[in-house]
């Protein structure tokens, strides 16, 4: 009876996903292709690789940071789209474990989420800027992103392992909440080089991310020895 509730769960949450996804604005993003081409080529080359904050036990994925610049130069519609690149590169690369029911959950919950942090975005600046009201849009969607991706995974474990959902939601929201923040931050800031400096930005992008990837490596090494 898990399994069946587990893959019912898993179901709904990837049909909501797809429609979820369909029904944002994507006018113009065809034009902004070498930009989403970028995007999603970074998220995929961090590959759900994590940086833990320096002092404190928190521990940021890479390929979030790409989600939330997305917000900020995008139409909605790519969130979603780079959401499901990054996980699917962690999920589905060569160092993932054995595709199973919950790899089909994390394909399709991360971009739900996604899809929800865009629309929240969406609700609160209408433009796709940094600025006052971007900065306040971008605070609505993480929290949104958070929330939404914290709680799909707590009644997923719920119903796989019989944990309360709010013991879930307990243990891990507050380190959670901290490393989207931080994401939020550093997304902002590359949409910022990007819209200033357009491909120079994209490449400072993706000079980011190879120190990132390659702290992540060494840490996780680190931690296996």
């Amino acid at each position: 009876m898990t399994r069946t509730t587990l893959l019912a769960w898993t179901a709904l949450v990837a049909v909501t996903s797809i429609v979820a996804g369909a029904a944002l604005p994507a006018a113009s993003l065809l034009d902004r292709w070498p930009v989403l081409g970028a995007l999603v080529a970074l998220a995929v080359l961090a590959a759900g690789r994590t940086v833990r904050l320096p002092g404190v036990h928190v521990q940021v994925t890479v390929s979030d940071l790409y989600v939330f610049c997305t917000l900020f130069c995008l139409p909605a519609a790519a969130a979603p789209i780079v959401a499901f690149a990054g996980t699917a590169a962690a999920v589905l690369g060569p160092r993932a474990r054995k595709p199973s029911l919950r790899t089909v959950f994390n394909l399709a919950a991360v971009p739900l989420s996604a899809s929800a942090a865009a629309a929240a975005f969406q609700a609160v600046a209408e433009t796709p800027v940094l600025s006052g009201e971007g900065f306040v849009g971008g605070l609505v969607a993480a929290t949104v992103y958070h929330a939404v991706n914290l709680t799909l995974v707590a009644i997923a474990i719920r119903l796989e392992a019989h944990r309360p959902v709010w013991n879930t939601l307990r243990s891990v929201g507050g380190w959670t909440g901290i490393a989207c923040l931080t994401s939020l931050v550093a997304g902002a800031g590359l949409a910022l080089t990007i819209t200033g400096i357009g491909t120079i930005g994209l490449v400072t992008g993706a000079a980011v991310t190879a120190p990132l990837a390659a702290y992540a490596e060494k840490a996780a090494a680190a931690q296996a020895t």
